[in-house]
């Protein structure tokens, strides 16, 4: 029995074939693959994308910049969600070009949103072109999709930027954003110059938990400060400068009854008292060595608890408050 395809089908049909040749020319002598670094960012926070080329033939391919005087051999194709083309805010920087072997494969990466304007909320379709000599012509990846949410903002300040700092003057706004997502609670940091508009930098701070709020200030330098919750027993304290660049982030463990606090002195001097110091990498490190039972160095005994109630050594000292500082609360609490 003949099959009848109906006109309609027909034309749905040819288009997607002439939508897949494009995409993917016959004979195409390398691959490109395409994933987000994050599926869900939100706007102004870098979209790094990971383009994934290999040659599949048995000869060498020069990538380089295609014949029509582009000045890089890697293309991007956005669109929204009405399916719009998102025009290019930007350049891609010019890339060398880069000899692959037979069978190899290369990562390269690159921020779109220094290229695409990213900052309206919704879902994206991403595609990555790269020219192959060879077939004098462009292969495609499938497509991505990156979704670009709203967070929540915890807190916002303005502030004047001192002299001898990069922009001495001008006037700025930190801002801290929360964000829920399938991982979990995760705690940002924005920063804005309020004549121009522009957002200067955002960025996540890392996960956090509901179980205390953060505390933040800005101190006399210019410089952020948040102390968060990042497990039950653990809190980060991250510096910030006035540019939004991480000056330093310290981890701090519950201590025997007492809890890292961000604090102020009088001359506005912020730090932290309260719990002691932590580092991660050596807690993993020391437990990566950690002994069995029937390994214990000689002597080892004496300095364990014995039954006859001999004391365990001390533990590691405390983050004692000092009284020139007052511990700073969350806005909004007692």
């Amino acid at each position: 029995m003949k099959t009848i395809i109906p006109p309609i089908a027909r034309g749905i049909l040819a288009g997607l074939a002439l939508v897949f040749c494009l995409a993917t020319p016959a004979g195409a002598q390398i691959n490109v693959g395409l994933k987000a670094a994050k599926s869900e960012i939100i706007p102004f926070e870098s979209a790094r994308m990971l383009v994934d080329i290999t040659n599949r033939s048995a000869k060498p391919i020069l990538l380089a910049t295609a014949t029509d005087g582009s000045d890089s051999w890697i293309r991007f194709t956005v669109t929204d969600e009405r399916g719009n083309l998102v025009p290019m805010t930007g350049t891609i920087l010019p890339i060398a070009p880069i000899q692959l072997r037979p069978g190899q494969t290369i990562e390269h990466g690159i921020d779109l949103g220094t290229i695409y304007p990213l900052t309206s909320y919704g879902a994206y379709t991403i595609q990555a072109s790269v020219f192959c000599p060879p077939d004098r012509a462009f292969s495609s990846s499938k497509n991505v999709r990156l979704n670009v949410v709203g967070a929540r903002e915890l807190w916002s300040d303005a502030f004047g930027v001192p002299a001898g700092k990069p922009g001495a003057g001008t006037s700025r706004i930190f801002r801290l954003l929360q964000l829920r997502t399938m991982d979990g609670l995760k705690i940002y940091v924005r920063l804005d110059d309020r004549t121009t508009g522009k957002v200067l930098a955002c960025y996540p701070l890392g996960s956090t938990l509901d179980l205390r709020e953060p505390t933040y200030t800005i101190d006399n330098e210019a410089n952020l400060h948040v102390l968060y919750q990042a497990a039950p027993d653990i809190s980060y304290h991250v510096i910030i400068d006035s540019s939004g660049k991480p000056v330093s982030k310290d981890a701090y463990r519950d201590g025997q009854g007492t809890r890292p606090n961000l604090a102020a002195a009088p001359d506005n001097a912020i730090g932290v008292t309260g719990g002691r110091l932590y580092d991660p990498q050596v807690e993993a490190a020391k437990k990566q060595n950690t002994r069995r039972v029937s390994e214990r160095p000689e002597g080892l005994e004496k300095l364990l608890p014995t039954a006859g109630g001999k004391p365990a050594p001390p533990p590691p000292p405390e983050n004692t408050p000092s009284e020139n500082y007052q511990p700073l609360r969350p806005p909004g609490r007692p």
